[in-house]
Parts: C-alpha cells; sequence; structure tokens
C-alpha cells in the first residue's frame, strides 16, 4: 500500500468515492446533481490549493482517501489568523476496512492541515470511528449548534 497526496488526476475517483461514502451513511436516495456538484467543488478547490489530502492506493487504485478543506473562519482567541480545516471523505473501500489505513492516512491530513497553516481541523464522525479520532488528538465537542435553512 502507498500513501500519496492527491492531485487534479483523483477529482473523479475523490467524488466517486464521496458520492459511495453519502450512499452508505444516508437512508434516501442522493439527490440528482449531487455528483456534478462534488466534482465542480473539488477541481475548484484544488485549483486555488484549498482542497488537499491524501489516497492510499494498493496495485495502483485508490482504496481510501481523506480531504480537507481550508477556509477562513473569523479570527478568535483561539484562531488568531482565522484559517480552519474541515476534513471531509473520510472513507476506504468496504472490502479494505479494519487494516488500519485510516491510521496511517490522517496523521498525513493534519501534516497537510498544518503546513497550509491552519490553526483548527474540524469534522463530524459515525460514532464507530470516535476512538480513532481521539487517538489522534481530536476531542468531541458538544456545543455545536445547527440549522437547516
Amino acid at each position: 500500500m502507498r500513501i500519496r497526496e492527491i492531485n487534479l488526476g483523483d477529482v473523479g475517483t475523490i467524488t466517486r468515492m464521496r458520492l459511495q461514502m453519502l450512499d452508505e451513511v444516508t437512508e434516501e436516495p442522493l439527490p440528482e446533481g449531487l455528483d456534478n456538484s462534488i466534482h465542480r467543488f473539488i477541481l475548484k478547490h484544488m485549483m486555488d490549493n484549498t482542497c488537499l489530502g491524501v489516497v492510499a492506493e494498493q496495485n495502483g487504485e485508490v482504496i481510501a482517501d481523506a480531504v480537507i478543506y481550508l477556509f477562513e473562519t473569523m479570527p478568535d482567541e483561539v484562531n488568531v489568523p482565522g484559517l480552519t480545516a474541515m476534513l471531509y471523505n473520510v472513507y476506504t473501500l468496504p472490502e479494505y476496512r479494519g487494516q488500519g489505513i485510516m491510521a496511517q492516512m490522517l496523521p498525513e491530513v493534519i501534516r497537510l492541515a498544518r503546513e497550509a497553516g491552519a490553526v483548527e481541523l474540524k469534522m463530524t464522525a459515525e460514532k464507530k470511528a470516535i476512538p480513532l479520532y481521539e487517538r489522534l488528538g481530536f476531542s468531541l465537542s458538544d456545543n455545536t449548534m445547527l440549522m437547516s435553512l
């Protein structure tokens, strides 16, 4: 297995893997046009270097990916520069799960976020993955609120 940083040639693969992940965690059918929206987003933000990440390959096939999106937030006492990274698309193909692949990949994504100047790395996680994220230094926050508009 080889872990490497993503490049523009990976846009289609990352899009496909994101759709697979969303399909697994969503009970409803995915909306029409989501594939195009994801593809455009990834391409745009890879072009401006605000989408970074890594993939794991085995025999030339991408078997897992983890992607961050960098964005500005209002600076505060914790994040003085106001640069935050959001972790998306942490996904391993089903047949490769349980082999510790993400445990090897996520430190690389964290490194990319730090090197880009991000002060915070945020994400949402499935309950089963929380222990892994905690081992890597993430902490569970219970004060996040959300309103659908």
